[in-house]
């Protein structure tokens, strides 16, 4: 089997196992959602040592949509995870069950670098401390979990929303022209664009967002017109567009990526958001202004 991720401590005796290892009598199952919530996924069941193979539908939720799925009996613990989409909070309710020293074995299986990984481990201690490496050696829980590719102009064209964006930017030579062109826009983009204002101390004024975006930014922006991004709540999202958003006005020219990592949208649940992105310099006059549009694409998985 492969050896993935930091290796586990053999003060603690970690070691790998084959599912088929791993056999209970009753078995009651969970679901670990992005805020921490839980709900149980059916009524308790009896399963044979031959039927602990793991179900696809499951393990496609885990690995999708970073969904903790926990299953406890009698005779043992199994948790299901992918390290780099498990949030804070699903993070700290499973760190809060396995806080014992004494108690049943622990089964911790993992998807990491395009694979699923099998470890047993003797109490539930030790699995919480595994686990935990585990979510910070790949990016998730408390340490992040966002990543983006830097994309070319070429590839700009295999989008052709972002394309016809584009070709209206070049028209335009960068000049915007206000709520005309702004209306423009948001029909190129389906509404899945926001505009800001960009201010001499580097700072990004929040101006308008378009009906395809998410109520909750949205909400938030109503409430608070013309507020600087440095006030919006998500700070790991607000640092990684900072740093996009100021390139491109920087270099006066466009950005284009892709972005995969979950999300805190205001008044709405954390969510996984995959998508293209396309950011572009705008000038009225002496006033300077930012659009960035993106277009979901549930293809796209860049987190290992």
């Amino acid at each position: 089997m492969r050896e993935m991720g930091p290796g586990p401590d053999a003060r603690e005796q970690e070691h790998t196992v084959r599912e088929d290892l791993w056999a209970m009598n009753y078995v009651q199952r969970y679901r670990i959602g992005n805020l921490g919530e839980f709900d149980l996924d059916g009524r308790p069941s009896r399963v044979r040592h031959s039927s602990t193979v793991s179900n696809p539908s499951i393990e496609r939720d885990v690995r999708m949509s970073g969904a903790i799925a926990w299953s406890a009996s009698p005779r043992g613990i199994r948790a299901q995870f992918r390290p780099s989409l498990t949030t804070k909070p699903a993070l700290e309710r499973v760190m809060g069950w396995l806080q014992s020293e004494a108690g049943p074995r622990v089964h911790v299986r993992y998807w990491a670098e395009g694979g699923w990984n099998d470890e047993l481990h003797g109490t539930p201690r030790a699995a919480a401390r595994r686990i935990e490496k585990l979510t910070q050696f790949y990016g998730g829980g408390h340490f992040g979990a966002l990543r983006r590719r830097i994309k070319s102009s070429s590839e700009v064209a295999e989008i052709g929303r972002h394309a016809r964006l584009l070709d209206f930017w070049r028209e335009r030579a960068g000049r915007f022209e206000g709520d005309e062109d702004l209306r423009a826009i948001q029909d190129l983009t389906a509404g899945r664009s926001t505009l800001f204002h960009f201010a001499d101390n580097m700072r990004f004024h929040m101006i308008s967002a378009g009906k395809g975006m998410a109520a909750g930014l949205q909400n938030w922006l109503s409430n608070q017109p013309g507020a600087s991004l440095d006030a919006y709540p998500d700070a790991e999202y607000r640092a990684q567009v900072q740093v996009v958003y100021a390139a491109a006005m920087i270099f006066d020219s466009p950005v284009f990526d892709e972005v995969d990592g979950f999300f805190k949208v205001p008044r709405e649940q954390c969510v996984r958001r995959t998508y293209h992105r396309i950011v572009l310099p705008l000038q009225a006059g002496s006033k300077r202004f930012l659009i960035s549009a993106s277009m979901l694409d549930d293809a796209i998985d860049l987190l290992p």
